[in-house]
């Protein structure tokens, strides 16, 4: 993990948002944290995420933009990295600072010019849950995503747990008609291909001809079209849509 400091001059004086007055020098270290987390530098996160009232942050739409998962706040430590928050400086007007704490209890503070691993001399308010996405995850969540779409049902992980086995029911039913749909599709194409081969030998032998094929030709070319026409419409993205639904309908 890369740390970053808010105070880094290639981007402190940064506006926050679309809040004026604000920079991430001044106001940005929840989002600096993030930016270790995703792999991105402070700068990026700042014109990736969605803002709330201009600087403010939501957790979970944040997350779901970098690509992170977020597991929601806690008053207990969880047992990976996650970002800490504390009213440290609440006496100074600033009633939140967030910062890095690990496993093992140490915490990387934006704050610091340069930063890196400490012991914490912070009080602790919460603990916000963010988790770098492993790549099966980060893969799992981009199928989850990509078919919440295809249908416009939720899939993610923000349902309560009834949902989320009703969901994944509904996964497995997807998986199968995607998998069935692309075996379809593989003995078509192999069709086609036939046909296609068939139908060029054919025309070869057509040219060496004395008369007129020409409408022969014609109608041997439209045949082939329409087969590959046919290909096409079969694995189209609409015809998936209608099968997975005709599926939840069940």
């Amino acid at each position: 993990m890369v740390y970053y400091s808010q105070k880094d001059e290639r981007w402190a004086s940064e506006q926050l948002g679309t809040c004026k007055g604000e920079t991430i020098g001044k106001s940005g270290c929840k989002i600096t944290c993030l930016a270790s987390f995703c792999g991105k530098t402070p700068s990026e996160v700042n014109k990736i995420i969605p803002y709330v009232s201009g600087c403010l942050t939501n957790d979970e739409t944040a997350a779901k933009a970098l690509g992170l998962a977020f597991l929601g706040k806690s008053s207990v430590k969880p047992d990976f990295d996650c970002v800490a928050e504390t009213d440290h400086y609440k006496s100074r007007g600033v009633p939140q600072h967030f910062f890095i704490l690990l496993t093992d209890g140490r915490c990387v503070d934006p704050l610091d010019l340069n930063p890196a691993p400490k012991k914490n001399p912070y009080k602790i308010v919460s603990y916000r849950l963010f988790k770098p996405l492993s790549v099966e995850e980060s893969m799992e969540k981009e199928l989850v995503k990509a078919i919440s779409d295809l249908v416009g049902e939720d899939y993610g992980s923000n349902l309560n747990e009834n949902e989320q086995k009703d969901a994944a029911k509904k996964l497995e039913k997807v998986k199968n008609v995607i998998e069935t749909l692309r075996q379809n599709n593989k003995d078509d194409l192999a069709e086609i291909v036939r046909v296609k081969t068939e139908n060029d030998a054919l025309l070869k032998e057509l040219e060496k001809s004395e008369y007129d094929v020409s409408l022969l030709k014609e109608n041997l070319r439209i045949q082939t079209e329409k087969a590959k026409d046919g290909m096409e419409v079969y694995g189209s993205l609409e015809l998936l849509v209608q099968a997975v639904k005709k599926m939840f309908n069940k």
